[in-house]
């Protein structure tokens, strides 16, 4: 199955520049027969490459087909589908040995880049039938799946086209239940009802955390929602900067789930399988939009205040942020994306490119100082008047260039 890619992986163009191309080892002949499911299969995590059960995951599979793994350098869990792709569009990349028929890398970045790195990098030219994600150390149950960075991997996989599985809840510590687990993914990946997935659909997995023996059975239920409260409580004094810490406790309340549910199946020692989609739309509300306009408000443009100067537009037309090298130093303005008509297009800015001076100030800061360059960089930009001239320096593919324009004179009223 060839997955179709969503406009997200245009953020990925960085990073196809910045990875060299990658030869992908084909375990055997069979892995391109229709008949053997999956043919290929992507294992990742958030808790790293060098995770126990992640290994003997990928040594189970490289058994049966075709098993490419990319994972965190170092421990990711809680990050969701968090992403540094679109911030710095490159990666420090290692190959590992992790054993016969598996071809791995570790990567500087978080579960949600591992997958978007092996699609669009290694795997480009034969992408993977199936994600998966773990196995992780804590079940991710009820509102835990939010924020996990071992979900967030499935999630990504599945919004870019491609059917994925997310197991959690065997410790390292006990490699009787780490046994135990890999076998039954291993016959879940080949199941029937894993391969009748088709993305956005995607399936989170929680084993219990009991011996193997105790495990009662397997069932498919619902995710427990709204189990969750905490309260926010500052500590200590404000600091004369005005700065103060404070403290969130959460708390969860797992007897209020329902009884279908996932954390109610965990509590009876049953593996809990939840279906997941990741596409968020509401046809019923987009329906009643549609069918009522007037709900939402008309957009105007306010008319100027009488006796006050009509403001110039000096904009630059892009989205912004921070640019950070490897050392985690801000050292310039990443230009995101290039808004059609604006002054970053009429000039010829292209996203990935980032701008280190305006005027002759440099946006780069310390790593202690407050001001970010894109709020220094906007600050600079307002301060400019009407006609003045806008110099900026930028940098792409690690070449310095130049630009400049004008800021259009103020409409007459």
């Amino acid at each position: 199955m060839k997955p179709t890619f969503l406009p997200v992986a245009c953020l990925l163009v960085v990073v196809l520049l910045a990875t060299p191309a990658c030869s992908v080892a084909v375990v055997a002949d069979p892995a391109d027969n229709e008949s053997t499911w999956p043919r290929r299969v992507l294992v990742t995590n958030d808790n790293g490459i060098d995770d126990i059960a992640l290994v003997e995951l990928a040594r189970a599979l490289a058994k049966v087909t075709e098993t490419h793994v990319v994972a965190a350098t170092t421990d990711r869990s809680g990050t969701s589908n968090l992403m540094s792709a679109p911030r710095t569009g490159e990666f420090r990349v290692e190959r590992r040995d992790l054993g016969e028929g598996i071809e791995a890398y570790a990567l500087d970045g978080y579960p949600a880049d591992c997958v978007l790195f092996a699609v669009a990098g290694p795997m480009r030219d034969r992408p993977p039938d199936l994600v998966i994600s773990g196995i992780n150390g804590g079940p991710n149950l009820g509102d835990d799946w939010l924020g996990s960075g071992t979900i967030g991997a499935a999630r990504t996989a599945a919004y870019i086209g491609i059917p994925a599985v997310a197991i959690s809840g065997v410790e390292n510590d006990d490699p009787e239940a780490v046994q135990a687990a890999v076998q039954w993914v291993v016959d879940l990946v080949r199941s029937e009802a894993v391969r009748a997935l088709r993305a956005p659909q995607y399936l989170t997995v929680s084993l219990p955390r009991v011996i193997p023996t105790d495990v009662v059975g397997v069932e498919a239920v619902t995710r427990a929602r709204g189990l969750m409260s905490g309260a926010a409580s500052p500590v200590g004094e404000e600091t004369a900067g005005k700065l103060q810490t404070w403290r969130l406790d959460l708390v969860s309340h797992p007897e209020a789930a329902p009884a279908d549910s996932d954390v109610a199946a965990h509590r009876r020692r049953s593996i809990a399988v939840v279906p997941m989609r990741v596409d968020e739309s509401d046809p019923e509300l987009l329906a009643r939009l549609r069918a009522n306009p007037a709900l939402l408000p008309e957009w105007t443009v306010p008319e100027p205040i009488a006796g006050t100067e009509p403001k110039c537009r000096s904009g630059l037309g892009a989205v912004i942020d921070d640019a950070e090298d490897e050392s985690g130093r801000e050292w310039g303005v990443l230009i995101e994306e290039v808004l059609v008509g604006g002054k970053a297009d009429e000039t010829g800015l292209l996203a990935g490119d980032v701008i280190v001076s305006l005027n002759g100030v440099g946006l780069a800061v310390a790593r202690t100082s407050r001001e970010d360059p894109d709020d220094r960089f906007v600050k600079l930009l307002n301060e400019l008047g009407c006609g003045d001239t806008v110099a900026l320096e930028y940098v792409r593919d690690g070449e310095r260039r130049q630009i400049s324009f004008r800021i259009p004179e103020a409409p007459k009223q």
